[in-house]
């Protein structure tokens, strides 16, 4: 069980936490088993585009390679997770250096979590290829995996072209951290296969945590056994991540079952209605984290 960490670490200047680690500590210690953090780069104003803003409000989020670094850096076993990065809207030598660096001072106890991006202007603003995003994501993997399994390299694609050059160190992970698709359209699945070591996918309607969040994680799981077994992957290579947003507080230790029963190897939480209150105090937030835990662990 992993929870998300724009629910349990707010940045020390808008919340009451002296300690803004207090509580990934404490989970560390309750036995959750990661801690993920998510990115927008920049908010865009309401251009009039139903991709400008988001309104029901596009959350200020901290660098999440530099959140988790801290994360790692007050744990011991708990693996740290992006949920997701936006490979488009960086430069991916640069991002595979960070994966590489945050990977090895974590012990190996990174998962990369990407995906396309939803807000066209952050995309464009960032200087993404929106309308090509999907194929300029998977160069970006292409070029890191590169990067992390040869000495000196050279690229020339579509999005990205490089000259012979070295990056170094690499990550102590093997051949890499393993890269998790969060992607919601029909081709997902078939990308999974094609260059990811697993689908990082969530259910975000608190409706349908029951019923047919369930059966929409069987279905993926069905479907990802068919296509990796006509690509000539083993099946169990592939893993599922399933991110439950919890608002309703009903996710509890029955409900899990059933997402692991339905094909996930892990589930994660995101939200809770009583965040702000969590947050005003670091007794109020170990509170808050231990009654978590005694629901879902």
């Amino acid at each position: 069980m992993g929870v998300a960490i724009g629910a349990i670490r707010l940045p020390a200047t808008t919340s009451g936490l002296d300690d803004p680690w207090v509580i990934v500590r404490e989970a560390e210690r309750l036995g959750f088993e990661s801690v993920w953090a998510g990115e927008h780069h920049v908010i865009p104003g309401d251009t009039g585009s139903k991709n400008a803003f988001y309104t029901a409000g596009v959350p200020g989020m901290s660098s999440p390679l530099i959140t988790l670094a801290g994360a790692a850096a007050v744990t011991r076993t708990m693996k740290v997770g992006t949920g997701v990065l936006l490979p488009v809207q960086r430069n991916p030598l640069l991002l595979a250096k960070e994966i590489a660096s945050l990977d090895a001072d974590s012990g190996g106890r990174l998962e990369v979590g990407i995906g396309l991006g939803w807000n066209r202007e952050e995309c464009e603003i960032m200087g993404g290829d929106f309308s090509q995003r999907a194929a300029q994501a998977k160069e970006a993997v292409q070029v890191m995996k590169l990067l992390w399994s040869e000495e000196f390299v050279e690229f020339h694609g579509k999005f990205y072209d490089f000259p012979l050059l070295k990056s170094a160190p690499g990550p102590i992970t093997k051949p890499h951290p393993p890269i998790l698709l969060g992607m919601h359209t029909d081709q997902a699945l078939n990308r999974i296969v094609d260059y990811a070591d697993g689908w990082l996918e969530a259910v975000t309607d608190p409706d349908k945590l029951v019923g047919v969040g369930i059966e929409h994680i069987a279905g993926g799981r069905a479907k990802l056994d068919r296509l990796a077994v006509d690509a000539g992957r083993d099946p169990a290579s592939i893993s599922i991540r399933v991110l439950l947003i919890d608002r309703d507080e009903k996710v509890d230790q029955t409900l899990i079952g059933r997402y692991t029963e339905a094909g996930a190897n892990h589930v994660q939480l995101l939200g809770t209605p009583n965040l702000p209150e969590a947050m005003t105090s670091q007794t109020a937030a170990l509170e808050w984290i231990r009654r978590v835990a005694d629901r879902v662990l």
